[in-house]
C-alpha cells in the first residue's frame, strides 16, 4: 500500500500513481494533501484515478486516512 500526497496533480501525483498500480501497489491519494494551479485539471484527475471502481487506486482525505487508523 502506498499514501501519495503532492503537488501537481494532473501530472506528478496522477502518473505516480499509476506507476505505483502497475508495480503492484495499491494507492490512496489525499484530496486534501495535493495541489495544483488549474483547478479543473486537479478534479480531473482525481476523477481519473478513482473511476471504474479505483481502477489505478483510491482518493480520500485525510480525515479518511486516520480513521483508518
Amino acid at each position: 500500500n502506498v499514501v501519495i500526497t503532492g503537488v501537481t496533480t494532473e501530472c506528478c501525483v496522477l502518473s505516480t500513481t499509476r506507476d505505483a498500480n502497475e508495480r503492484g501497489f495499491e494507492g490512496l491519494t489525499l484530496r486534501d494533501c495535493v495541489g495544483s494551479t488549474i483547478p479543473a485539471a486537479h478534479e480531473a484527475a482525481l476523477n481519473n484515478i478513482s473511476q471504474h471502481g479505483g481502477l489505478f487506486g483510491c482518493v480520500g482525505d485525510m480525515e479518511f486516512f486516520c480513521s483508518l487508523f
